[in-house]
């Protein structure tokens, strides 16, 4: 719109800061969990696990095939929700500086904690743990997740290591003694 990002909200907020951007703008598939896991497979077996929405079902198809050719990433415990995959909104600014906009997606949507560590839901996931030799955990999935993947991970004596990026929240204190 003709504010910029925001438009008539913030217009209405007098704290909000209101930039006007210029397109055009490139979508493109991956993200942090998929880079670690393809840097990852450069040097050892590794395991992608992962909800990717519907929504870019074809990027979503080209990114998995490029994760399994060129990292040798296996990548059979990601599902397809409906909806989209998340999107990460990166600003550059003159300076070079960046900032970094996170919307959640397909990601975003997990069976609950008492599901993950023992339903049938999350008998996928804890398999693929148990074939570990390590867990990376990262933030842009719900806290409760990482807590179930940890506590099956040091259960069954695989260590677990935590990306902290991609959200300035902190920590959830169920998931500090398992890392």
């Amino acid at each position: 719109d003709e504010a910029g990002i925001g438009g008539a909200a913030a217009a209405s907020d007098p704290i909000s800061l209101v930039q006007s951007i210029d397109g055009p703008f490139v979508q493109k598939t991956g993200g942090k969990g998929a880079n670690a896991a393809a840097a990852a497979g450069q040097t050892a077996a590794c395991e992608f696990i992962g909800n990717l929405g519907r929504a870019s079902s074809v990027a979503n198809t080209a990114l998995l095939a490029d994760m399994q050719q060129f990292g040798g990433v296996n990548t059979e415990g990601c599902s397809e929700l409906e909806g989209p995959t998340g999107t990460a909104y990166i600003l550059q600014f003159e300076d070079n500086d960046n900032a970094i906009v996170l919307v959640g997606g397909a990601n975003q949507d997990w069976p609950g904690l008492a599901s993950l560590l023992g339903g049938n839901e999350g008998s996928g996931l804890r398999a693929a743990i148990g074939r570990s030799s390590a867990v990376m955990l990262q933030r842009e999935v719900p806290d409760h997740v990482n807590v179930a993947v940890a506590q099956c991970a040091a259960a069954l004596g695989k260590d677990v290591f935590m990306d902290v990026g991609g959200t300035d929240s902190p920590l959830d204190p169920a998931l500090l003694p398992y890392l």
